[in-house]
């Protein structure tokens, strides 16, 4: 519990907003990749 003195806080409080935009813009890229190979796949079974 003594790692959480040494943490800046404000510093990760002021960062939170940069940081939660970067994990979004993370997540609908990963996201968008796991729908992918679905639709490929449905498209080749089309055929």
């Amino acid at each position: 519990m003594a790692i959480l003195n040494v943490v800046p806080w404000c510093e990760v409080a002021r960062k939170a907003p940069e940081i939660a935009e970067s994990a979004k813009k993370l997540w609908s890229r990963v996201a968008r990749k796991s729908t992918q190979p679905d639709l490929e796949m449905r498209m080749v079974l089309s055929y």
